[in-house]
């Protein structure tokens, strides 16, 4: 997408009307949650372990992923619960897991990972300079 699409009609009362896209506005919103989204599983799937940091877990191991960096996933728990939701000018990325905010923050044991924001800051940050756009979101913290 190239940017925002502004309609700019002179009526015949000589006055200038401007209306924003609103339907370009939220595909462009869907694409980007989407991206991140997406960007945030891959990053999962990819994510470094400690070997020598693995414990027993029920019936198998779980391998912690290093500092830092994005939660390697175990039983694909956390990756099916990321999500979005679109309102006319905005949007929401989100897990609803209970256990997303300590790897967001990190606890008194473990460092804080990688996760919603950070994938949403790289695709926004993948996007051309020129996306007017996209140097119009704002991420609120």
């Amino acid at each position: 997408m190239a940017g925002i699409v502004v309609t700019m009609a002179v009526a015949a009362d000589r006055m200038v009307r401007i209306r924003i896209d609103d339907a370009r506005i939220q595909r462009y919103l869907v694409s980007r949650l989407n991206d991140a989204r997406s960007t945030f599983i891959r990053n999962m799937s990819l994510a470094e372990t400690n070997p020598n940091a693995g414990r027993r877990r029920g019936e198998g191991w779980h391998f912690p992923s290093i500092p830092g960096g994005y939660p390697r996933t175990d039983t694909g728990r956390l990756a099916n619960s990321v999500d979005f939701q679109i309102g006319e000018r905005e949007g929401i990325l989100f897990s609803d897991i209970e256990y997303a905010i300590f790897l967001a923050t990190g606890t008194r044991n473990m460092a804080p990972r990688k996760m919603l924001e950070d994938a949403l800051e790289e695709v926004m940050a993948a996007r051309p300079e020129t996306d007017m756009l996209a140097n119009a979101v704002v991420i609120d913290d």
